[in-house]
Formats: C-alpha cells, structure tokens, sequence
C-alpha cells in the first residue's frame, strides 16, 4: 500500500464534489456504528449492498485517481464523542488479511494514544498549587501532612482537592490518583 503524487488531488475533489454523501466506505462504517460496532474493518470492494449509481460514481472517481484497491479502518469511542476512519490505497494490489491485520492494530494504538492525550490535557489543566496538591496525594499523604509540607492550611488543601477532582472529572482521591498515575506511566 503506498499513497501516490495525486492523492492531494483526489482530496480535493472528494471535499469540492461533497463525495463524503455518496462514499460506500463512510456508509459502510455508520453501518457498523448502527449496529454497536465500535471498531472495524472495510475491504473497498466488500459492501452489503449493491452500490447506487452515485455510490459506483465516487468508485469510479477513487479509482480513476489511481486509488482502484483500499481498505479502511475505523473506530468509533464507547462515550461516541469521537470517530476516525483511516484508508490506505494501492494501484495494483489488493489488501490482504495482513494488511487487516496490520490497519486494525493501528486502530488500537490510535485509540490509546487519544486517550493518552486527553488524560494529559486534565493533568495539565491544574494549576501549579493543584499539581503539587496532586503530587502529595499521589505520594499516599492525607490533607494534614499536604498541609504541612506545602505550608497551607488544610481548608485550601480541600479546596484544591475539590478543584482537581472536578478538573480531573473524577469523584474522589482513589480515582485522582488513578488518572494522576496514568497520565504519569503512559504519557507521551
């Protein structure tokens, strides 16, 4: 699989000729979703259903780009706030079941690597005092040793401790340092 000089054409086409309407492949996927898949695999010239005149068009169209054998992959997160669909094309050569093999492990990794991404966007939406809040709580010390080591008083220790639980969307200190440890493992 390989992505080819006219590919950037074919993009622009796809988004000016609004094909994402009539694309079997994006039909192919919200099918899927329909049906509580929340991640899957697509050969291009595999659908359940006999292609439309518009549908065989954007084929057609795909085809004539140089883009004639694809597969695509998507995924699609349990709370639904998020979608992808990733393709790879190729001229001549038609994907196999080691190149589904492959695409679905990227799925995999691209759905850790988001959820990665958004456990660090809450870390780093503490402020300095909360992330040295965060920090002693990590390290298993109650709201009076906090307050002693950061020299505060234990009111503003449970003040910041509310603010990092909302911050962190989480309800208590087991779960703060669930996501605190988390985002400190597998960060990028």
């Amino acid at each position: 699989m390989s992505t080819f000089p006219t590919s950037p054409g074919w993009a622009e086409e796809y988004e000016r000729e609004n094909y994402l309407l009539s694309d079997p492949v994006i039909q192919e996927m919200e099918h899927h979703f329909k049906t509580g898949d929340h991640a899957g695999f697509i050969f291009w010239d595999t659908y359940q259903w006999a292609l439309s005149e518009k549908q065989r068009h954007v084929v057609d169209r795909r085809c004539s780009w140089g883009l004639a054998y694809g597969c695509s992959v998507f995924a699609n997160s349990r709370k639904k706030d998020f979608a992808f669909l990733l393709s790879f094309a190729s001229r001549a050569t038609k994907p196999d079941a080691r190149i589904a093999a492959m695409t679905t492990q990227i799925v995999g990794q691209l759905l850790i690597a988001r959820k990665r991404l958004v456990m660090q966007e809450l870390v780093c939406a503490l402020t300095g005092k909360e992330a040295r809040v965060a920090a002693e709580m990590v390290c298993g010390r109650t709201n009076g040793e906090i307050s002693l080591a950061l020299n505060i008083t234990k009111n503003t220790v449970k003040f910041h401790l509310k603010n990092i639980f909302e911050k962190l969307h989480v309800n208590n200190r087991q779960q703060a340092i669930a996501v605190l440890l988390a985002e400190r493992y597998l960060g990028l």
